[in-house]
């Protein structure tokens, strides 16, 4: 749960989005910017999972603040995130 994997939807698009949860070789996953859960994705449309994001040209990886946050508190909320993007949004536009 809050791992970042890439898999391929039915239609053939690959998707990048965070583990919310598996039972039984199906998966659900959310992107951090979503509300919305896709479900039933199966294990073997599952490729790749990221270990490092470059951002700004920083390293993130596992124990890192902003990548804890995201695997840990983000992945847990999905119901306040219309919330809370929207306050960030009007704070950093």
């Amino acid at each position: 749960k809050g791992d970042i994997a890439f898999f391929t939807r039915a239609d053939g698009k690959i998707v990048m989005h965070r583990i919310l949860s598996e039972k039984d070789g199906r998966y659900s996953f959310i992107g951090d910017a979503q509300t919305v859960i896709e479900n039933n994705v199966d294990e073997k449309n599952i490729f790749g999972v990221v270990k490092k994001v470059i951002r700004k040209g920083k390293d993130i990886t596992k124990g890192n603040l902003c990548w804890d946050f995201f695997e840990k508190i983000w992945i847990n909320i999905i119901g306040l995130r219309p919330l809370i993007m929207g306050v960030y949004k009007k704070i950093m536009w």
